[in-house]
């Protein structure tokens, strides 16, 4: 029988060059493969907004020019939220994250349809599936706020806005209108409000120099840097909040009234 000196496998040393190059390869990739998928999540978001706000803007048509509206009059000069209970004033300016409830038809009556939750936010379900845990109910049946909200603006009166208070009132809840708002107009009407797309976001490393997805009431879609915004108005729901909290509070409300916020 006559042997072939020929080798058919390889040696040791040939495996690890082999794998030594397919790391540094992956180690070049990496990065870019992240920032491929993270630009993807931002233009997948960019349009997701401008998506909610024609919606919004088509409800306001068939609505005698006002904003969704989510809470309920309690015939007693209050309101009352849609599980029935009282809302206070740390409560009402979240009403601008319930914007969905009054149109989920045009979501498949899902309030966590996948169009609302931007791509790159994942506590918001996840506090949601918690929440439904801890009550023992059904996920679907937790109504929360989104982190994508109206301007609180759009649900405040002017005069709530005219100067810094040191309490709330009721008297400054108000439902407005589109027509309220001057055209052409860059204030702001939907704000995605958590930087969800900056790199130290998860690590909790973001600033005033973190930027926001915004959009328009003139329907364009721009990221706004949170020290860009003016001075918010800060009522007294607000009191001990930490400074990062205070300027994203600074993209809901403004002197500016129910108009929004210009840049």
């Amino acid at each position: 029988m006559i042997r072939s000196g020929r080798r058919t496998g390889a040696t040791l040393v040939e495996v690890l060059v082999v794998i030594l190059v397919v790391s540094v390869l992956f180690a070049i990739l990496l990065p870019a493969l992240g920032s491929s998928r993270s630009s993807a999540r931002r233009r997948q978001c960019v349009a997701e907004m401008a998506s909610h706000q024609q919606v919004i803007l088509a409800y306001t048509l068939d609505s005698d020019g006002y904003w969704p509206f989510a809470l309920s009059d309690d015939r007693q000069g209050g309101y009352i939220d849609p599980g029935g209970n009282p809302v206070n004033g740390y409560r009402y300016l979240m009403v601008g994250g319930l914007w969905h409830l009054p149109i989920l038809e045009s979501y498949k009556d899902d309030p966590y349809s996948t169009s609302l939750i931007c791509p790159a936010d994942e506590e918001t379900l996840a506090m949601r599936d918690q929440i439904a845990s801890d009550h023992g109910v059904d996920p679907q049946q937790v109504i929360g706020t989104l982190p994508r909200h109206i301007s609180s603006a759009m649900y405040l009166t002017p005069k709530a806005l005219e100067e810094d208070r040191n309490e709330w009132s009721s008297t400054y809840a108000r439902v407005s209108r589109a027509s309220e708002v001057t055209f052409p107009s860059s204030k702001s009407l939907l704000v995605e409000a958590l930087p969800f797309h900056e790199a130290g976001y998860e690590s909790g490393s973001v600033s005033e120099s973190s930027r926001l997805v915004v959009g328009s009431v003139d329907g364009a879609i721009a990221w706004r840097r949170l020290s860009d915004a003016v001075p918010a108005v800060i009522l007294d729901t607000q009191r001990g909040d930490s400074d990062l909290r205070r300027a994203m509070h600074a993209f809901d409300t403004t002197r500016g009234g129910v108009r929004g916020r210009d840049w």
